[in-house]
């Protein structure tokens, strides 16, 4: 056996086991063995079912079996009965009103269970927790079950038999370890075949965390070379040179005084533009901390340069966000930023999307837009006769070339690298400006990690004038007093969202099937509750003409109560909204609820938000009361990063990085090691001597979204 063997070539596999590993991406047996456990089981330290006590809650491991599905004659429910067994003892579990569970128990698996001891002769657990294990074999050298990242179609306990397999074959022993030695030596790092044997045959916790170094470390390190190496293309292209002489003139026009992080951020990015190279800059803020003000400020320096070898003109803004409603808003936003500003310099705004153009000023009425074709726009664009075009996707389309693009603005879409800031220029020779903007609060290790080849802003500080939301945590009990609380301010004429974690309710049959508020049945309900007010329904799985109709009502007014899921997270200002339910507030991270929360701080008005827990854990209660009493949305960023693990950073799957990647982001040491090594490689021009990992740099596949 060789690493680069196929896997389908060295073992019978099924079509549904072919298919979870080409999900998986795992093709050799190189890859086999780099797909590591994600966490470890220790079985020999947890109690034996002999050792618990009635009425203490414990966590134990065992065999599940005799699974039966009986009706209760009181409640005239179904209940589940199974019985977990060990060496030592048997004891029952009962799960009431959860039929589902039946299927989950089926083929007797080994599981660990935690859950309070009831009864005094008939002793059981009723409604334990449970997690469906490998099954374990407690022999002289297995101390500790592996836990593996899984897919539909293949199990942790597959994975747990093949890899022991290769290691026994010293397949380990051939893959050829693409760090450097001296790196290895100076990071006190295991070898990486050391590291495979570590990982998958751990004879204690200790070797195991050792291993992970060794991963984790990786996972960081490859991240930030193929960061600072796309940085270094970057900066190695033609672009134009903008003056930012009149930056001072736009900021004197403005009806309000910036922050000084927002000072702070204007003066980094001039800075950067003086270098006389392609900027590259996120720009990270809570929402309303003012980020639009900043860009507009460098767009509007962009605007006042005259292109090279030109006696007149602007240099181009592109300015793209995810969805038409926002860009919408972001239009209007500049025309009311350089209404002041046209005496200067005659400057002209337009709006592209798919809906239609428009462009500021009219020349009927200097003072209002218009809308015209896309064509009369898409030849203005080309020809420079217009400076700043707000839009969508539709920016990028074939159809559409700039004369003269100096900036590109990206509104939450950060993985807009090289390839697309070319297909925006349409040039060769020259690339624009980037700057790219999130209202996400992001760990500083996500974000020097992940954002490597950024240069990196924060506005940490709100304007002035800014209410903070009253967040209550809310029970089933006190749902009553919140709708009339709600009613009191929708009589005040204000506006209030419903946010929901699904879109539609579960097949109660199901396993696994999430007990949380859909939208749809939310929807329904709140019918019900606010019979006199006009409700609107709102999520993902409409298209987007029907979002927008929505989204648009409610902005206006006709729509009093939004019942949403997180598709308003990135979305419009609706200044009248000083009210936020959110259902199963458990099932988001924090940043996430925080960027919720948010929608509702843009108005005059006092707001309030209430939250709605279908969990009785102690990390939720724990996480949410944080959540109540902290505003800082760079705060709750890193407690989530701290409280629930690596896996569930704001939905963390979107960033591509693997839960040991993950892992390593709480280690700012980990980062910072693993940063200066991928920069000193670059610097001294060292990573040319190592093809085995420029290789493996090319066949790193990210994808942050």
């Amino acid at each position: 056996m060789n690493p680069t063997d196929k896997i389908t070539d060295t073992f019978r596999l099924t079509q549904k086991q072919k298919d979870a590993l080409k999900k998986l991406k795992l093709e050799t047996l190189e890859d086999l063995l780099l797909h590591v456990p994600s966490r470890y089981e220790d079985v020999q330290s947890a109690p034996s079912i002999s050792q618990i006590q009635t009425n203490t809650t414990v966590t134990v491991y065992g065999k599940i079996h005799d699974v039966k599905k009986t009706l209760s004659w009181r409640t005239k429910k179904y209940v589940i009965e199974a019985k977990l067994s060990d060496e030592t003892a048997t004891v029952k579990l009962r799960f009431f009103n959860q039929v589902y569970v039946e299927k989950m128990l089926a083929g007797e698996p080994f599981a660990k269970v935690t859950g309070k001891l009831m009864g005094k002769t008939n002793k059981y657990f009723a409604n334990p927790q449970f997690e469906i294990l490998p099954h374990f074999t407690r022999d002289s050298n297995a101390t500790l079950v592996r836990i593996y990242p899984e897919s539909k179609g293949i199990t942790s306990r597959w994975f747990s038999v093949k890899t022991d397999i290769l290691i026994s074959q010293g397949v380990h022993k051939k893959i050829k370890d693409p760090i450097p030695k001296e790196i290895i030596e100076k990071y006190n790092l295991p070898t990486l075949s050391q590291a495979i044997l570590l990982a998958h045959k751990p004879r204690s916790l200790k070797e195991a965390e050792v291993s992970q170094k060794r991963f984790s470390f990786d996972s960081v390190f490859f991240i930030q070379l193929q960061k600072q190496l796309q940085k270094l293309n970057i900066q190695s292209k033609k672009t134009y040179k903008i003056n930012t002489d009149s930056i001072n003139d736009f900021l004197k026009l403005l009806p309000f005084k910036l922050t000084v992080a927002q000072q702070k951020a204007i003066e980094d990015t001039v800075s950067d533009l003086q270098k006389n190279q392609p900027l590259s800059r996120l720009i990270e803020g809570d929402v309303g901390s003012g980020k639009t003000a900043v860009v507009a400020a460098v767009a509007f320096a962009t605007v006042a340069t005259t292109p090279p070898e030109q006696k007149a003109g602007t240099l181009q803004v592109a300015y793209m966000t995810p969805t038409e409603i926002l860009a919408r808003q972001q239009y209007q936003e500049f025309i009311s930023l350089f209404k002041n500003a046209i005496p200067y310099k005659f400057i002209r705004v337009a709006l592209l999307t798919s809906s239609g153009a428009r462009v500021f000023p009219s020349k009927t009425n200097p003072q209002e837009d218009t809308k015209i074709s896309k064509t009369q726009l898409i030849k203005w664009v080309k020809d420079g006769t217009v400076a700043i075009v707000v839009g969508t996707h539709s920016l990028i389309q074939k159809n559409v070339s700039f004369k003269h693009l100096a900036l590109a603005i990206i509104d939450e879409q950060h993985r807009f690298g090289i390839a697309q800031r070319a297909a925006l220029a349409k040039k060769d020779n020259k690339i624009p400006h980037l700057i790219s903007m999130t209202a996400t609060p992001i760990p500083r290790t996500l974000a020097l990690t992940i954002y490597g080849d950024l240069d990196l802003s924060i506005i940490d500080k709100m304007p002035p004038g800014r209410k903070k939301v009253i967040t209550k945590i809310a029970t089933e009990k006190q749902r009553g007093d919140v709708y009339k609380f709600v009613e009191k301010e929708l009589k005040k004429g204000r506006q209030a969202y419903v946010i929901c974690p699904r879109v539609q309710e579960p097949d109660p049959e199901k396993a696994l099937a999430l007990r949380v508020a859909s939208a749809e049945k939310e929807f329904e309900k709140i019918q019900k509750a606010f019979p006199k007010y006009k409700i609107g329904l709102l999520h993902g799985k409409m298209n987007t003409k029907e979002k927008d109709e929505v989204m648009s009502k409610f902005v206006s007014g006709e729509i009093d109560i939004l019942v949403a899921t997180t598709v308003v997270e990135v979305g419009v200002n609706v200044k009248n909204a000083s009210v936020m339910i959110i259902e199963g507030a458990e099932r988001f991270g924090l940043a996430q609820l925080h960027q919720l929360r948010g929608r509702i701080k843009r108005g005059a008005h006092q707001p309030y938000c209430f939250l709605f827990t279908t969990s009785s854990q102690d990390i939720n209660k724990k996480r949410l009361k944080i959540f109540e009493s902290t505003d800082d949305g760079f705060k709750l960023a890193e407690y989530d990063l701290k409280l629930r693990g690596p896996g569930e950073l704001t939905g963390s799957s979107q960033w591509g990085l693997s839960d040991l990647a993950m892992k390593a982001l709480q280690n700012l040491k980990m980062v910072s090691a693993a940063r200066e090594a991928a920069l000193e490689l670059i610097r001294t021009g060292k990573i040319q001597n190592y093809p085995e990992l420029l290789s493996k740099i090319e066949k790193t596949d990210l994808h942050f979204e």
